[in-house]
């Protein structure tokens, strides 16, 4: 393919064996997209052409098309070619001189009356003739191309051109975003100092600006993400043909207040998180909490949906669709599709279309049944206006749920669907009549839908989290373990909805579980490992808090003036009771002296070795023999 000037919107072309499309082009820019997954890149023109010429380039299917081979023809377009093809044909049948006015004449005027109609210059049918002979009898060849009349050559000086491309890559297509206006101010200026010639108007800048690619701009201005957002077309989008072989997972903010059961204070937005069946769009499970989206919510809707105890529909799937969020991300949902055999497909980030049927599904739910509930917080402000959701908020959070499952059981599921033109329900009953499903059993979902942590048994007892669990089947499974010349440590399967107990598999015997209970039960009753990590946090908030109000560096200081007054006081309670001890032999040694009485063998012992003066070594000094 020599040229590549007629490169249009929709060209198809492959590169290496994968296949593209042309999304826009221009003199020196080729931009093209993914077939399949709708990722946009872009090629200078040069190297464009440069692999065209190599061959890794090819239009396989519908080659670049001649400018004479139009497709596509308005009804006005046929209609003025199909005038002048009457008076071409009407002069060729009847006469061998179709350029003599004598002879062919009298026949564009019989022609002109039969169509009722004033008849052309004789010239101007000679014309239609000509084209139509040379183009060797093509009807198309009459038609009016209007659109390559005139003069399509660059009119504007080559030096304007020259800045006004260098000023639109330099200054407007940068992440500064500058206005039009401002940049062709900018050129106005250089034009003022006579950088440059005259410019040309505002409005035939603004097209300049108008007839950049429309990606581009997005990308340099506003970046890669903002761009792949708004021009990612959605792709091949994937077929299934019976229930459960795709399921979606999302979480979402129900449009109503409700109120707290026990204290009656009014919540915020309560947070839902549902599984879908793809094929049937029936709902399989929804959880409703006040906590946020957590690990916890999604294992239990996961459980739900795999044994079909929310509203008895669901079972095993192949496929689960989620986000990145770090919910959908956890060892926990990992392990647990991994038994199971359930590949896991993320989302790619930022694009929720990936689990467009649950996200209509929302938008369902909320025109269907929060926004008629007194507390409804509409879809956005505008729609709420003056209404007080906390003053009409009456529903507390178990009859949410209970009028959210009504609603999806006894009028979602059996109306008719939009996007499947069936009831959903009916599809379900279908599917599953050709196609029999497998439900998991409560215990055994429950056993694997855990968080597994490896820990060592300590005196019967095992550790996660700072929280603890024992049993004494434990003390002997640590007894057969070391029996047995293996590590006590055990794999832990921590159920996160509930941390009252966990199991702990027996490495002796793999399908043998042993249930140790929490050390501390009134703390983990019906407790959540993601709530028991928040109350940690916010203790160690408080602890922070105490310690700005009780520095460090003070308790030091306290602790060691503590230490220093018990030495003080220790110390002078001894020389006190040592003083009165010396005081007291004094003045027994001074009695004994003037009565010549003999001297007890303490006083002889300590006797001074002056007349003049007495000491005593209190070091020496035996206090018991005093005594």
């Amino acid at each position: 393919m020599d040229k590549l000037s007629n490169l249009r919107l929709g060209q198809r072309f492959t590169m290496y064996d994968k296949p593209y499309e042309v999304t826009y082009s221009s003199d020196f820019l080729v931009q093209y997209s993914d077939s399949n997954s709708g990722a946009t890149k872009q090629l200078y023109l040069d190297r464009f052409t440069s692999l065209v010429q190599q061959s890794v380039i090819e239009f396989p299917d519908l080659e670049l098309l001649n400018e004479n081979s139009p497709l596509y023809l308005s009804p006005d377009d046929i209609q003025a070619r199909d005038r002048k093809l009457a008076y071409v044909k009407g002069i060729l049948e009847h006469t061998n001189s179709p350029c003599s006015k004598i002879k062919s004449y009298p026949i564009v005027e019989s022609i002109a009356q039969e169509r009722l109609e004033k008849p052309p210059g004789f010239s101007t049918v000679c014309k239609w003739i000509k084209k139509y002979i040379s183009s060797s009898y093509n009807p198309n060849s009459l038609l009016d191309w209007h659109s390559r009349k005139g003069n399509h050559q660059k009119k504007l000086d080559y030096q304007v051109e020259v800045c006004m491309d260098e000023y639109l890559q330099d200054v407007y297509l940068t992440d500064q975003r500058p206005t039009i206006t401002a940049v062709y101010d900018m050129l106005k200026a250089k034009e003022a100092n006579n950088e440059i010639p005259k410019l040309p108007s505002k409005r035939t800048f603004e097209r300049r600006v108008e007839n950049l690619s429309a990606y581009s701009k997005i990308f340099s201005r506003h970046g890669s993400l903002a761009a792949n957002r708004m021009f990612r077309p959605a792709g091949k989008g994937a077929y299934y043909k019976r229930a459960l072989q795709a399921v979606q997972a999302d979480g979402h903010r129900l449009n109503l207040q409700v109120i707290n059961e026990e204290t009656g204070d009014v919540v915020d937005r309560p947070y839902v998180t549902m599984f879908m069946d793809v094929y049937t769009r029936c709902i399989l499970s929804v959880v409703i909490t006040e906590q946020p989206f957590c690990t916890s919510t999604v294992l239990l809707g996961s459980k739900l949906a795999l044994t079909g105890a929310y509203n008895g529909l669901g079972g095993q799937f192949e496929t689960l669709h989620v986000d990145n969020g770090s919910d959908y991300i956890s060892k926990s949902l990992k392990n647990l599709c991994a038994t199971l055999g359930i590949k896991l497909d993320y989302a790619p980030p930022k694009y929720p279309n990936s689990k467009a049927q649950l996200e209509r599904f929302f938008g369902s739910l909320s025109t269907g049944l929060s926004h008629s509930i007194k507390g409804t917080t509409f879809s956005n402000i505008i729609d709420k206006g003056e209404y007080s959701s906390e003053k009409n908020a009456c529903l507390t959070l178990k009859e949410a749920e209970r009028f959210t499952q009504r609603w999806i059981n006894d009028v979602y599921h059996k109306r008719l669907h939009q996007g499947i033109s069936r009831v959903p329900l009916a599809l379900w009953e279908e599917s599953i009549e050709q196609h029999p499903i497998y439900q998991h059993s409560w215990e055994t979902i429950d056993i694997i839908a855990r968080q597994v942590e490896q820990r060592t048994i300590n005196k019967g007892r095992v550790r996660f989290e700072g929280l603890s669990w024992s049993s004494p089947s434990l003390t002997v499974l640590a007894e057969e373990l070391k029996r047995h010349s293996q590590t006590n440590k055990v794999d832990v399967y921590i159920d996160t909805t509930n941390l009252e107990s966990v199991l702990i598999r027996n490495p002796l015997s793999k399908n043998d579980f042993i249930k140790a209970k929490s050390t501390n039960e009134e703390y983990t009753e019906l407790l959540t490992l993601d709530e028991h990590r928040f109350l940690k946090g916010e203790l160690k908030k408080q602890a922070k808090k105490d310690l700005k109000r009780y520095p460090l560096s003070d308790l030091l200081q306290l602790k060691e003036q503590l230490r220093l007054d018990i030495k003080e006081a220790s110390q002078s309670g001894k020389k006190s009771k040592l003083k009165k001890k010396y005081v007291a032999l004094q003045k027994r040694y001074k009695k004994e002296q003037e009565q010549g009485l003999a001297l007890t063998p303490a006083l002889l012992k300590s006797a001074p070795k002056t007349e003049t003066k007495l000491h005593l070594d209190f070091d020496e000094l035996d206090i018991e023999e005093l005594d």
